[in-house]
């Protein structure tokens, strides 16, 4: 959200549509208000059980009534796909914790690599395959993220990228 917050100084109220069915989704929202507090932000909390809530939901939010999405790395019910195509109409910003949308539209994302995830899981899974015992491994945490910007979509939006963020960017779409 900070970085969001950058990149849109204007940044005031975030909606947050999410799977009320999934206990993840739910005990993200809580980190989400939280961070959401500490920057002073207010969020427009969406929750949603089933795909066409979801749809119903997003569609339903006018640019006069947000200065963003926040969508988070939970997938279920299709919320970010549904967001991004809404937010690209509505000409909404959006960040995502995932590159994969920054692709395809989105402004920004920020989140952990998700191929050095799978490096990590493999190597804990080459510990339990030579005979460790899983409960004798220590959790690890993601240890590299990445920041990618999506300038066409900023500049389509009308948002200059400040150069402080473009320094910090893992990935920039031109």
């Amino acid at each position: 959200m900070e970085i969001f917050q950058e990149l849109v100084p204007s940044l005031k109220r975030i909606v947050v549509v999410y799977d009320s069915t999934n206990a993840e989704a739910v005990a993200r929202l809580t980190l989400d208000r939280e961070a959401a507090r500490r920057l002073g932000l207010a969020i427009l909390e969406k929750p949603v059980r089933n795909e066409d809530e979801a749809r119903a939901a997003i569609n339903g939010v006018k640019k006069s009534a947000t200065d963003g999405f926040f969508t988070s790395r939970i997938i279920s019910l299709n919320i970010p796909g549904l967001t991004l195509e809404h937010a690209a109409q509505q000409s909404i910003p959006t960040m995502f914790d995932e590159g994969f949308f920054v692709e395809r539209g989105a402004l920004a994302s920020y989140s952990a690599n998700t191929y050095e995830l799978g490096r990590q899981a493999a190597r804990l899974v080459g510990k339990i395959m030579k005979g460790a015992k899983p409960a004798d491994i220590p959790v690890e945490q993601p240890t590299k993220f990445e920041l990618a910007i999506n300038l066409k979509t900023a500049k389509a939006l009308g948002i200059k990228v400040p150069n402080s963020i473009l320094l910090r960017a893992d990935k920039v779409i031109e």
